[in-house]
């Protein structure tokens, strides 16, 4: 079978080799390539000049993969701008040229130009498949649609125009989410709605996980992942030391990555700031786990995430999931988890003060999301390929 996967998703080459902002794609790729067909990646490509610009990506592995290039648009509404041009003969002179050699096309999230292309495949009735890894309002940007449109009614009217055309366009499309909450919203779009948790996590992530953890004498917060402004560290950094300055309590905040942000975040935390240690890119995944085993906390302040790969790792090592609420995904405030808004810092303050002050209420939210069914990048592989490949369009 020959497939097509179209990903917005800026794609960098350095030499011969390619590289991504995350781990998406490793995550993803597998569940077609290791199957012998042949796939074709379509996706905006920059070049890198210099190795180090590779410094804080992902490598791909793109083996028996053609890789098809796109100018590369800033966002979805530039999209409707009339300097996007380029972008749509590109893309359409990619899917013209490939359209008769393509069994399945597999569509990457849900933007302006992939609802157009869906409706182009249902037309020549081609075979395709939507994975969704966030809401199509968050992919427009509700915020952008506010800048451009400033009257209050008319930015009204532009959102629920977002939603009447995704309802209206994805009708009847077989559609992939990667969480509960976007398949329980994308079934009152479609019948043919099938849910498959990501995931990169081996076997090892499961060895001798830590039993209950206690808090005596320092509480620990952790957090992993790379140093860029979406993750919002600064509102960490800055809720810890209020934190600390209001609460007795012994507590360590631990940063496991590394990225543009880094000196700035140093900075913000202090010359002499022995409790909030920044610990680089870890890519030893016994190492990476030791620092999940030693903390009771892992937090997530980012402003925007799909189906961040680090929520896993810290469920399978148990710890206490304290997540922005923008993470579409399992965590539910005060079940199995602790949610806020990353836009307030006295929302989070409010929460890790709820931490120290009812830790042994929390380790039960930990007990809770332990019910749970966590996915291996295996399991999450044969959910892709069954759902995929066993049926047709709704």
């Amino acid at each position: 079978m020959n497939v097509l996967i179209s990903v917005y998703e800026r794609l960098y080459q350095y030499q011969d080799a390619i590289y991504a902002e995350n781990s998406f794609l490793n995550m993803l790729l597998p569940a077609f390539c290791a199957t012998g067909n042949k796939v074709y990646l379509l996706s905006p490509l920059s070049e890198l000049n210099q190795e180090y610009e590779t410094k804080d990506l992902f490598k791909i592995n793109t083996e028996n993969i053609d890789l098809l290039d796109l100018p590369f648009i800033t966002s979805s509404l530039d999209l409707f701008k009339g300097n996007s041009a380029r972008y749509y003969r590109s893309f359409f002179k990619y899917i013209k040229r490939y359209l008769n050699e393509i069994d399945l096309f597999f569509v990457v999230s849900i933007n302006p130009i992939h609802l157009l292309l869906i409706q182009y495949f249902r037309i020549l009735r081609k075979n395709f498949v939507v994975y969704v890894r966030s809401f199509f309002k968050d992919e427009v940007n509700v915020k952008l649609i506010k800048q451009y449109i400033k009257f209050s009614k008319l930015q009204e009217l532009a959102l629920n125009l977002v939603k009447f055309s995704e309802k209206l366009m994805l009708k009847n499309t077989k559609i992939i989410a990667v969480s509960s909450a976007l398949a329980d919203y994308y079934s009152g779009v479609s019948k043919s709605v099938f849910l498959a948790r990501p995931s990169l996590l081996n076997p090892l992530w499961f060895k001798n996980p830590p039993l209950r953890k206690p808090y005596s004498g320092t509480l620990n917060f952790l957090f992993v992942g790379r140093l860029v402004k979406e993750k919002n560290l600064n509102m960490l950094i800055r809720t810890f030391r209020k934190l600390q300055a209001n609460f007795p309590e012994a507590m360590v905040l631990r940063i496991v990555g590394d990225g543009p942000e880094e000196r700035t975040l140093k900075s913000s935390a202090g010359e002499n700031a022995d409790n909030v240690l920044f610990l680089g890119k870890v890519t030893d995944q016994k190492k990476l786990i030791s620092f999940y085993d030693m903390s009771q906390v892992f937090v997530l302040p980012s402003f925007t995430e799909a189906y961040p790969k680090v929520v896993e790792e810290a469920i399978s090592r148990k710890c206490l999931v304290l997540v922005t609420d923008k993470l579409q995904g399992r965590i539910k405030n005060k079940v199995n988890g602790l949610t806020f808004n990353p836009e307030n810092d006295d929302d989070l303050y409010e929460q890790m003060g709820f931490v120290l002050n009812n830790y042994s209420k929390t380790l039960d939210y930990v007990d809770n999301m332990s019910k749970q069914k966590i996915s291996t990048h295996a399991s999450f592989i044969d959910d892709l390929r069954s759902i995929v490949y066993t049926s047709g369009n709704a």
